[in-house]
């Protein structure tokens, strides 16, 4: 259900040895031969020829030049595939074994999805740039191109130096927990200290991951100048009297950790409902007693008089 061009394999290889079989003159050689045939023979399919990466954009002009020559209609891509195809059974397909040994391995596809999320997330932290994300991501693919296949583990490793480089700036913006909070009542604020290093203004966020118990209300959204530090403010609120173990995590606007997180316990001493009671009953306990000596205090100021 695929229509295919099929290239031809030998033009692609160059002119013949001893010279630089891919070189300008061996390759457009051996193409003006390829397509001879062609004339030739009338009725042939047009001739396609994958170059080789090595020619570049400099020499290219030069080297279709070169291919001008009267009895060579030189044409588009789209226009010579209009041509009617063939029918071809898949069993006459053949994949050859130096074709399955260039295949992509997983771990450069995973490599790209990394670079790609880390470009991601430092859009999203950049407050006035918008583009890195885009730019990131054509640097990404061409790590899974075609030419990509011949030296896999060059390509990997480039992407992965890019993915170093990215979350070093990510990491760049940290957050600082105080040593420990201790609440006295149900809810009670505390601060946490964010710090940008970029020379670039930043827009993050935090998110707080903790046992069961205990909620933290962090604000939306914080925005930090070029190489500053803003203290943030945040609420702790729990209904359960023990300490808890809190992990405040860094995120861009999208809630993608930045690789900066820093722990701190929350310790609730709030007052439960019997000590209350206990209280209670002694603040009563207290004022009867006081009101049991002034009546007594006023009885005995009355006696003489009485007795008088």
């Amino acid at each position: 259900g695929r229509k295919l061009v099929v290239a031809s394999a030998g033009a692609a290889a160059g002119g013949p040895a001893p010279g630089d079989r891919v070189g300008g003159v061996g390759l457009r050689q051996r193409i003006l031969s390829e397509a001879a045939l062609r004339v030739l023979e009338p009725g042939r399919d047009p001739l396609f020829v994958v170059l080789p990466p090595e020619l570049t954009a400099t020499r290219a002009a030069d080297f279709v030049a070169g291919l001008e020559v009267p009895w060579v209609d030189l044409t588009s891509f789209s226009d010579a595939s209009k041509r009617q195809g063939r029918p071809v059974s898949a069993d006459e397909l053949v994949y050859p074994q130096r074709q399955q040994q260039l295949e992509l391995d997983p771990d450069t596809f995973r490599a790209v999805d990394t670079l790609v999320d880390s470009g991601e997330a430092l859009q999203n932290l950049l407050t006035l740039n918008d583009q890195v994300g885009a730019d990131v991501t054509e640097e990404a693919l061409s790590g899974v191109s075609f030419t990509a296949r011949q030296s896999q583990n060059a390509a990997r490793a480039g992407l992965n130096r890019a993915i170093t480089w990215i979350q070093d700036r990510l990491g760049s913006v940290q957050i600082g927990a105080p040593p420990g909070v201790t609440l006295s009542s149900e809810s009670g604020d505390f601060v946490a200290t964010i710090t940008n290093r970029l020379d670039q203004p930043v827009t993050v966020s935090v998110r707080a991951r903790s046992d069961s118990g205990i909620e933290i209300t962090p604000p939306e959204s914080i925005e930090l100048a070029a190489r500053s530090r803003a203290s943030v403010l945040l609420e702790a609120r729990t209904d359960r009297a023990a300490v808890h173990n809190v992990t405040l995590v860094l995120t861009d606007t999208d809630g993608t950790p930045l690789g900066s997180s820093d722990q701190l316990p929350i310790r609730s001493a709030q007052v439960s409902n019997v000590i209350w009671v206990i209280m209670g009953s002694g603040a009563v306990l207290l004022f009867g007693a006081i009101l049991v000596r002034l009546v007594r205090r006023i009885r005995r100021l009355r006696e003489p008089q009485d007795a008088t």
